[in-house]
């Protein structure tokens, strides 16, 4: 009697085991993250927090006496905003951040991240070509390691990985996943020909 409790005590803890390992496996699985970003002029939603990964509305900035003021506005709201001006502009609340460049980060890159991030509001120009990767540190002190899909006058594409997952730091898998985010497919239909009848032939 003993030992057959003793052999379900083990099974139920083997099973256990088993359960939480599967869950941990799961609850550490790379999830990448993108959205577009409107450009700040639109009047729109343009303002992201990366980790609600919602959009907020920036106040207008002529209510402001001066650009330090309308930063610590937008910093408020999110972590990164898009401007077309100067070439292209992507605000960045903390003040921390590093541009990549288009070669995929290596494994030695991703380890030293928090090294490499210099102190600037601003990621700009060319550092915001479409495959261009960046590490920014967001409000709550953690460091998103990103790249950017596409970008127009009017708007940027951002993909990124953040969250309790990354308490690790990065690896591969992340950056396999950040990279796979690719631009909106644009769904087009082949219009059907017209059906043109012939005139009837006029009767006298």
């Amino acid at each position: 009697m003993i030992c057959g409790r003793s052999a379900t005590r083990i099974t139920l803890v083997s099973a256990l085991v088993v359960f939480f390992g599967v869950t941990t496996a799961i609850a550490a699985a790379p999830v990448a993250h993108d959205r577009v970003l409107p450009e700040l002029d639109r009047r729109v939603p343009a303002v992201l927090d990366m980790i609600s990964r919602e959009l907020a509305l920036a106040p207008p900035p002529q209510g402001f006496a001066t650009e330090a003021e309308f930063k610590i506005a937008l910093a408020k709201l999110g972590d990164v905003a898009y401007e077309d001006a100067d070439n292209g502009l992507l605000f960045v609340a903390s003040g921390f951040a590093v541009s990549l460049g288009l070669v995929t980060p290596t494994a030695d890159v991703l380890r030293t991240l928090e090294g490499k991030l210099e102190s600037r509001d601003f990621l700009k120009g060319a550092e915001l070509n479409p495959g261009t990767w960046f590490a920014v540190r967001i409000r709550n002190g953690e460091i998103v390691l990103g790249r950017v899909v596409a970008r127009s006058a009017r708007e940027i594409q951002l993909s990124w990985g953040r969250g309790e997952n990354t308490s690790q730091g990065y690896t591969m898998e992340w950056v396999d996943v950040i990279a796979a985010a690719g631009p909106p497919a644009i769904a087009t239909a082949k219009i059907p020909p017209l059906d043109v009848q012939r005139p009837a032939p006029l009767t006298n």
